[in-house]
């Protein structure tokens, strides 16, 4: 392919794609050498999925509370509780399709409302 023949946007979608497949690269490099780190372990997650692990993790051993997240992963736009829950069970899934070392722990109410969220990490 001829770099010389694309556009800008196609030059950054093409840089992009690329440092994403080498970091998925370096990533299975280090997970079987057993040092590879939380970033590096959710890489083949989606963006928002990526975002969402990510408030969990830095915010580690303290539940976050949805609006919380809806502010860091969402950027303030409100988002339905039906909508959380089944984006919570697709990214569970990819969590167990790529094997990675995680549990989402839904926080509830008393009266079974969701009140947040937070990671557990357990060994392989």
């Amino acid at each position: 392919m001829n770099l010389q023949n694309l556009s800008l946007p196609e030059l950054k979608t093409k840089h992009g794609r690329l440092l994403s497949a080498a970091y998925r690269v370096w990533g299975e490099i280090q997970k079987r050498e057993g040092v590879e780190s939380m970033e590096q372990q959710i890489a083949c997650l989606t963006k928002k999925q990526r975002a969402f692990i990510s408030a969990l993790w830095y915010a580690r051993g303290r539940k976050m509370k949805v609006i919380d997240l809806e502010n860091k992963v969402w950027k303030g736009k409100h988002i339905t509780s039906e909508n959380v829950r089944r984006f919570i069970w697709r990214m569970e899934r990819n969590i167990e399709k790529h094997s990675i070392p995680l549990l989402i722990d839904t926080i509830k109410q008393k009266n079974g409302d969701v009140m947040g969220y937070k990671i557990i990490k357990f060994k392989k």
